[in-house]
């Protein structure tokens, strides 16, 4: 299994040991489902970090899209589609400091 080592204070990921470096919107739902250790964020909740709206269908196609990409960069399995409910991030999620970052990005 993955593991994801997050810095909510930055929004900065390592994926089993490399550093992520995603646009916004990525960046917003990966921090979104990481926030949720092992629950699962609602369809609703992921347009809402962007100001979207969950009934309306682009807005919800759009979300779909960036979960489709991140799931290119994290692995097939990393993120798990619950229908009707919403997402799962299926990996080890580890939180860290802003004063840990520091040792990440030198090694």
């Amino acid at each position: 299994m993955h593991e994801l080592k997050v810095c909510m204070e930055t929004e900065d990921f390592w994926l089993d040991g490399k550093r992520l470096i995603l646009a916004q919107r990525p960046t917003a739902i990966l921090v979104k489902l990481a926030s949720r250790m092992g629950g699962t964020v609602s369809m609703d909740s992921l347009c809402k970090c962007w100001g979207f709206d969950d009934s309306v269908f682009d807005d919800r196609h759009c979300v779909m899209n960036v979960v489709c990409r991140l799931k290119k960069i994290l692995g097939k399995d990393s993120i798990i589609t619950r229908p009707g409910i919403g997402y799962f991030l299926n990996m080890k999620v580890v939180p860290i400091k802003l004063e840990d970052i520091e040792g990440l990005i030198s090694s």
